[in-house]
């Protein structure tokens, strides 16, 4: 259940850590429980006027607490709780017998005080429910509200945000063709403003006759965010009376402007629940005419059954996506989607031109990851060729046997892929074998002794001895894997 602040959440899953194995984290939660902590929150913390009326009733003479809730009139569920903050807040004095006086606090200062100590604890509260309702990476937010500003830059590729798939108490879907039209109105309506907008105020704006409701709009603000599109932070201002509004503000990152420059909307998921009518978007209504449900006749790689050749295309994908996203300490599907790995292997582009023809593939990935993908898919179609029946081989004498040493030798060192450098795949083969044993990476390689190697390429165990750094017993146990992997870059 959802705590009353975040404190107290940090310190609660906490608990799951302290004997250092694997935990998972579910926060149930919904609107029920703000209800709930407001309804504790106003019983603990009666209003300031409450308060004031007590301390006016104050006098240096002593009365009695019941005498004096008589005289005013108070309920004693009423009464109770405001003496006692009048008591914390020293603006009162009671003695054993109950006898209430005033203290020499005749302004009132208690009330300033008071009502920063109500404000803060309601702040708590938002805080809470802005973290659970947040598009942001969970431990980024958790860094960020305790003020560690620097890690809270890198995603934690873990939770429900940087891994949707793996989320266990929610499900995530593609969105429909009418929801993405109306994020690309969201993107273009914060373009240009630079320090962003609030969230209410888009809405007013953009939907004025409420005709895609506040939920549904932040449930698409929320997507953006969660693709990286969009950057949400939470901001307040004081009203003329002093009290203090909290809100969520929306600007555009670099990516979101780039979409508004006309880059297709990749890796967006959408959270699946009901405040978002199962899924669909109204259609905006126009000139008075009906709305009318436009079907979605996008074609998709998921309605197509794979072949073998394909299956295997899409496994290493996902192998290269998951290496290429560990060296950059991001979540998977911010590099592509599993759509676009579906895609990919049914589509089986061959060229840079014809890959940038697959359905969300756009220029720029294209020109950071085209060759890699294109190599990993002609791979993948290599793989399967061996499996010809004899009388195939022979209809084709002509052609000379597939080399396969080198792809073996890539399964062994590397998993079912190539990364474009010497210097990516001997990170991606330092990944594998510290996970297989267990160790953290830099343990088995730092990153100085990576780079001298990638500078000499020795082409063999012997050769290798010479680089400086490598000491004779990380030679016997690593020496092979790490030359194999030299082998395909020489």
């Amino acid at each position: 259940a959802m705590p009353a602040s975040v404190e107290s959440y940090y310190q609660e899953i906490g608990r799951a850590g302290r004997d250092g194995a694997p935990a998972r984290t579910v926060l149930m939660y919904s609107f029920a429980d703000r209800r709930m902590h407001d309804f504790f929150l106003d019983r603990d913390y009666p209003p300031a006027d409450t308060l004031a009326r007590i301390a006016a009733a104050l006098r240096s003479e002593p009365v009695h607490a019941d005498d004096l809730r008589i005289a005013l009139k108070l309920d004693l569920d009423a009464f109770s709780p405001a003496l006692d903050k009048l008591l914390a807040q020293g603006a009162a004095n009671i003695d054993f017998a109950g006898n209430v006086t005033r203290t020499a606090d005749t302004a009132m200062a208690w009330r300033k005080g008071y009502e920063a100590q109500v404000s803060h604890r309601r702040g708590q509260i938002d805080a809470m429910m802005r973290f659970a309702e947040a598009g942001e990476c969970r431990m980024a937010a958790l860094l960020r509200h305790f003020g560690d500003s620097s890690d809270a830059r890198r995603a934690c590729g873990l939770c429900d945000v940087c891994a949707p798939e793996r989320a266990s108490a929610q499900t995530f879907r593609v969105p429909t063709r009418e929801e993405e039209r109306e994020m690309l109105r969201l993107i273009r309506a914060l373009g240009g403003k630079g320090n962003g907008m609030s969230t209410g105020k888009l809405h007013t704006e953009l939907y004025p006759r409420k005709d895609l409701e506040r939920k549904e709009m932040d449930a698409l603000l929320d997507a953006l965010s969660r693709a990286g599109y969009v950057s949400i932070e939470s901001d307040t201002f004081l009203k003329d009376d002093g009290q203090e509004i909290t809100y969520r503000r929306a600007m555009l990152t670099h990516e979101g402007r780039q979409a508004e420059g006309g880059e297709p909307l990749e890796n967006l998921q959408m959270r699946d629940v009901e405040a978002v009518n199962a899924g669909r978007v109204r259609t905006r209504e126009r000139s008075g005419s009906s709305k009318t449900a436009r079907p979605d006749k996008r074609a998709s790689a998921e309605d197509v059954p794979l072949t073998a050749l394909q299956k295997s295309a899409v496994a290493n994908l996902r192998a290269w996506r998951a290496a290429e996203a560990k060296l950059l300490g991001k979540p998977a599907f911010v590099i592509f989607g599993d759509r676009v790995l579906q895609q990919l292997a049914v589509d089986a582009p061959s060229t840079l031109s014809e890959l940038q023809g697959v359905s969300g593939i756009g220029p720029a990935k294209a020109e950071r990851w085209g060759e890699a993908i294109l190599q990993v898919l002609s791979t993948s179609a290599q793989a399967i060729v061996p499996q010809r029946t004899t009388t195939q081989a022979s209809a084709a004498p002509s052609q000379p046997p597939l080399v396969l040493a080198a792809a073996t030798v890539r399964t062994e060192a590397l998993g079912p892929y190539a990364p474009a450098t010497l210097e990516q795949a001997l990170k991606v083969w330092r990944m594998h074998e510290a996970k297989r044993q267990d160790r953290a990476p830099l343990e088995l390689l730092q990153d100085g002794l990576l780079r001298e190697i990638v500078l000499q390429r020795p082409s063999s165990v012997a050769a290798l001895s010479n680089v400086a750094g490598v000491r004779r017993p990380w030679l016997e146990q690593f020496g092979d894997a790490v030359c194999s992997v030299i082998a395909q870059y020489s």
